[in-house]
């Protein structure tokens, strides 16, 4: 993602959006398996619906601040490069965690 920012070309933007659709296609189904096999069953339910709900409870929260970044004058190049660090460093604290 941020890549995202750095492009110059409308062949890379495609390219980059290909790849991270594939790569976030297969992320998302490895991170429900993790959860549904380690969730008790009598627990699956609940699990469920408070992953969902966070996930999407975050979307308005994130396009606020991306509203308020950009209202400081903030570079979209840097936001995405500072977002795109952020979920480098989330992967690997959960990876590390998991190993």
């Amino acid at each position: 993602m941020g890549l995202l920012g750095q492009i110059g070309h409308v062949w890379q933007g495609v390219l980059l959006l290909l790849t991270m659709g594939g790569i976030s296609s297969i992320i998302n189904v490895l991170i429900l398996t993790t959860i549904q096999t380690t969730t008790r069953p009598q627990m699956m339910g609940r699990v469920m619906s408070l992953v969902n709900a966070s996930s999407n409870g975050l979307v308005p929260l994130s396009y606020a601040a991306l509203s308020l970044s950009l209202s400081f004058d903030v570079r979209l190049e840097q936001i995405l490069l500072l977002c795109g660090c952020g979920i480098v460093f989330v992967v690997c604290a959960a990876f590390v965690r998991i190993r």
